[in-house]
């Protein structure tokens, strides 16, 4: 057990399990103190936790045993600062960190009636890059721009593989007055090692506050993330949805999680979250950050079985056809109060738009307008990103408004394309696709693709085998 900040406790279990634990703000109406679990992790670096402590640089680095060695490992990146070969815990011993405590410390200890010292002040090798996953990356998500601490110029990226791993890392830019990295632009702040089957797609609520994801055997969990001062970032574990079938493993490849707004418009502390499953069915459930329950109500892609309680409803099913084999992504761009256009990219080697919107002459009723791309890439179309809007480019006078969205695939090229169309004449004759630009990217297997904003820059990633950023040009 250690006091590394005031009001923030760290408690180290038997089991390898440390958890920080802050006191709430006040009492309550009994006089008793109440705490919050902020940050749990299970390290693997050791069999025996001893302590911790914080660096000159913040990071949290724990001490411990694992076999014959006392091994000294920094949490926050993952990674080891010395290993001696002591014979083990059951003997007498201290530790002392050294100044710099990213660079080692001092070890004594007793063994075989003698007292030995081991002192090491730096470190024998030095990172060139940090690396990511030790699989193919399969989804990664960027923090929303509207979470972050004003003037922190701080930004996350959560990126999961078929490592099983979930890892955040903090985007580091020297314009924003954050510390520079020696070992890249990513510095880790997080592992997330609860999951496992293979990550198939991660979400962060547009609070910040939550990030949620979904992975084989119908595994789907819910993360509560905190920042923490002098320590970064805190992660617990929260809530996972129960699986519907004992005997089914189906996927939970994709999801939308999205806030429930209370009668005052105001976020209720609730998210409705619908899950598409690889036995294609898609259902819908709601989480109250106490749980998640399932409101009964399932649908099949083949067959709707629609089993909610209440009055009968009058509920209309669309089916859009618009590739010739199966949809590998999606992502939607809201046009109006009612109406959206999907963009889709699917094996035909196609991508697809289509323009969903509620018909005005009659109530009640859906319309849909496609169009499709063909021999958008050499390839299967595997990922999407929709590009932000550069604040410096101004509607057009005749009222019309252009969309960007940058595409990729196992062809490894990287395509911009600016979607140009009139919000209030959902008519495709009127839609302008254009190719703006076309780059070769160097990640393989591209699986996911997301943009952000950086102050007037913005932003692509894509990751498959690898992860590489690209800015584009403001002139687009």
């Amino acid at each position: 057990m250690a006091v590394i900040e005031s009001e923030k406790l760290l408690i180290l279990g038997a089991r390898n399990i440390h958890q920080l634990i802050r006191q709430k703000p006040g009492e309550n109406a009994s006089g008793q103190i109440t705490l919050a679990t902020i940050h749990v992790s299970f390290p693997m670096f050791a069999s025996v936790l001893e302590g911790a402590f914080l660096d000159a640089s913040g990071y949290l680095v724990l001490y411990g045993f694992r076999g014959k060695h006392f091994v000294a490992w920094n949490e926050t990146n993952q990674r080891e600062i010395l290993a001696v070969d002591c014979g083990g815990a059951h003997r007498t011993w201290d530790f002392a960190p050294a100044s710099d405590a990213a660079n080692g410390g001092c070890l004594i200890w007793t063994q075989a009636s003698k007292i030995h010292r081991y002192s090491q002040s730096d470190i024998t090798y030095r990172i060139a890059q940090n690396g990511t996953h030790g699989r193919e990356i399969n989804a990664l998500a960027y923090w929303p721009i509207f979470a972050a601490v004003p003037g922190s110029g701080l930004r996350l990226l959560a990126t999961g593989a078929e490592d099983t791993t979930i890892r955040i890392a903090v985007i580091r830019n020297e314009v924003d007055g954050l510390r520079a990295s020696e070992t890249g632009p990513f510095d880790h702040l997080a592992v997330l090692k609860k999951h496992t089957t293979g990550i198939q797609a991660l979400q962060w609520s547009c609070c910040g506050k939550y990030l949620f994801s979904s992975g084989g055997s119908e595994e789907f969990f819910v993360w509560r993330v905190r920042q923490i001062p002098m320590l970064g970032l805190g992660v617990v574990w929260e809530a996972r949805c129960h699986r519907q079938d004992e005997v089914c493993d189906a996927r939970i490849t994709n999801f939308d999680a999205r806030p429930v707004l209370s009668l005052g418009c105001q976020p209720a502390g609730r998210f409705l979250i619908s899950m598409a499953y690889s036995d294609s069915t898609v259902r819908l459930f709601f989480y109250d950050c106490k749980g998640i329950s399932v409101e009964n109500a399932e649908i099949c892609l083949q067959e709707s079985r629609p089993s909610c309680e209440g009055p009968p409803a009058s509920v209309e099913r669309k089916k859009i056809k618009i590739h010739q084999s199966s949809i590998l992504c999606a992502k939607s761009i809201q046009i109006g109060a009612e109406s959206l256009l999907f963009v889709s990219g699917g094996e035909d080697n196609a991508v697809g738009l289509a323009w969903i919107h509620r018909d005005e002459d009659v109530p009640g009723k859906i319309s849909s307008a496609t169009l499709l791309i063909p021999k958008a890439h050499a390839c299967a179309v595997t990922s999407i990103a929709v590009v932000p809007s550069h604040p410096s480019i101004e509607p057009s006078a005749n009222g019309r408004r252009r969309h960007l969205m940058a595409t990729s695939g196992p062809d490894q090229r990287l395509k911009v394309w600016s979607i140009t169309l009139d919000p209030e004449n959902p008519d495709m004759s009127n839609v302008d696709v254009t190719l703006e630009h076309e780059e070769h990217s160097s990640v393989a297997d591209a699986s996911a693709a997301d943009s952000y904003v950086e102050g007037s820059s913005r932003k692509i990633a894509i990751c498959g085998v690898g992860i590489e950023t690209w800015a584009l040009d403001t002139s687009l």
